[in-house]
This record gives structure tokens, C-alpha cells and sequence, in this order.
């Protein structure tokens, strides 16, 4: 959406719960359950989106090689090992 039309951020949310919800409405038919699944399924793609972005440390402009997003899932996984071991030595205590 953001390469083919000039839209900020904020909109895009609202833009897919309301694709979603059309879509849901056409897949379900016309009854508030549909609508509301998939509005949901909209913007859970918005929230499942960012958080892997999160996740790989993704810069802003989501330019990354190959090879970048191996070493930053790498990082995250080491990262989540020294928590882990952590909290194990923490339990201990």
C-alpha cells in the first residue's frame, strides 16, 4: 500500500479492518460474526506484520540482504538463550 499510493502509517490498520471486513462479508455473508472475523483477520495481519519486523530488527526503510536477516534471527536466538539461561540461574536462587 505504502509503494502505491503516498499514505502515511497511521491509516493503514483501518484500510485492511476494512478490507477484511468485506471479505468476510462476501466469504461469510452478510451477518455481524463474518464482518467481525474478518475485520479481525485484517488487522491481525498489521500486528503479525510488525512483529516479525520487530523481531529481525528490520530498518526502516526494510531494506535488508539476505544474509543481514539470517545474522539478526541468529542474534535474537542467541539473545533469547542468555534470557533463558538467566532466569534458570534466577530460579535457582
Amino acid at each position: 500500500m505504502k509503494q502505491w499510493l503516498p499514505t502515511d502509517n497511521r491509516i493503514i490498520p483501518t484500510v485492511l479492518g476494512i478490507l477484511g471486513a468485506l471479505s468476510g462479508l462476501i466469504l461469510f455473508g452478510a451477518n455481524f460474526e463474518g464482518i467481525v472475523k474478518g475485520m479481525f483477520s485484517g488487522l491481525a495481519s498489521v500486528g503479525l506484520h510488525q512483529a516479525f519486523h520487530q523481531f529481525i530488527k528490520v530498518d526502516t526503510y526494510g531494506e535488508m540482504t539476505d544474509e543481514e536477516a539470517y545474522a539478526a534471527i541468529e542474534e535474537n536466538e542467541e539473545l533469547a538463550d542468555e534470557v533463558a539461561e538467566f532466569m534458570e540461574d534466577d530460579d535457582d536462587e
